[in-house]
């Protein structure tokens, strides 16, 4: 015979769900758990983009306040991370980095859109964040780095108020610049660069084949002077014969005459 399902329950049950099981069978209706205040809603109750030390002074004694204070104080507010969904409507979301992310790379080194990964041709934007915070509409001046299609996602609402070409004029130049890697304008001052360092490295390739050819003809004369090309070596004198002291050179049959001391 199959199972009656109404007495069908999962294997693993905490007492709660057992008890609104069993008042399903008697046909009465559990009554509904308190609401419990979490650490999280605290949190998000508390928190605050950018906390003002004089106005958390005036609550020293809240623990909320201590709490918020204490997860801020992890954060890393260098760059933010924004979540453009909402970019056609002109809303961005943004927020500060925590340690993993900053570990990762990311909003520094990858891109600081939360849906990229891209990491090619970075560009730094100070944009002045407006947003609304425990009923208080608020500025703050904040830095965030994005790759050129998300910088094109960032200012979506100010291209579309230009003319119908320089809109796609602009929407290809940094389409290309997602394609290639790198803006152009970057290439071209990297290839600037490099014609500029290029009569330094030639003269630093000259002077190493100049001393090294002063070098090897140093050693073919096998003494410090070097002589011009082309010309002879000088010939070196040939050296003097020390005067050797010898018994029969009758100096021993002088008389020597000793003073009296």
């Amino acid at each position: 015979l199959a199972a009656d399902p109404r007495f069908t329950a999962r294997p693993v049950m905490n007492a709660y769900e057992r008890h609104v099981q069993m008042m399903k069978l008697y046909g009465r209706k559990p009554e509904p758990l308190p609401a419990v205040r979490t650490d999280n809603d605290v949190l998000r109750e508390s928190f605050r983009f950018i906390r003002s030390n004089a106005e958390d002074a005036q609550q020293p004694d809240q623990w909320e306040v201590r709490l918020a204070r204490k997860y801020y104080d992890k954060l890393f507010r260098e760059y933010c991370l924004a979540d453009m969904e909402l970019y056609r409507e002109g809303k961005v979301g943004l927020r500060w980095r925590t340690k993993p992310e900053v570990v990762y790379g990311k909003g520094q080194f990858v891109c600081g859109n939360k849906q990229c990964k891209d990491w090619r041709a970075l560009r730094s934007f100070e944009v002045n964040f407006k947003y609304k915070e425990a009923g208080e509409v608020k500025n703050a001046l904040v830095k965030i780095r994005l790759c050129p299609e998300c910088a094109f996602k960032l200012h979506y609402r100010k291209y579309k108020q230009l003319g119908r070409d320089k809109y796609d004029e602009v929407k290809r130049h940094l389409m290309q610049a997602k394609e290639r890697g790198a803006y152009p304008e970057d290439l071209k001052r990297k290839e600037a660069e490099k014609e500029r360092a290029r009569p330094e490295k030639e003269y630093g390739e000259r002077r190493r084949e100049e001393s090294g050819s002063k070098r090897a003809r140093r050693d073919e004369m096998g003494r410090g002077e070097v002589c011009k090309p082309g010309a002879a070596p000088e010939e070196m004198p040939a050296p003097e014969e020390a005067a050797v002291i010898k018994p029969d050179n009758g100096i021993w049959k002088q008389a020597v005459e000793a003073e009296k001391t």
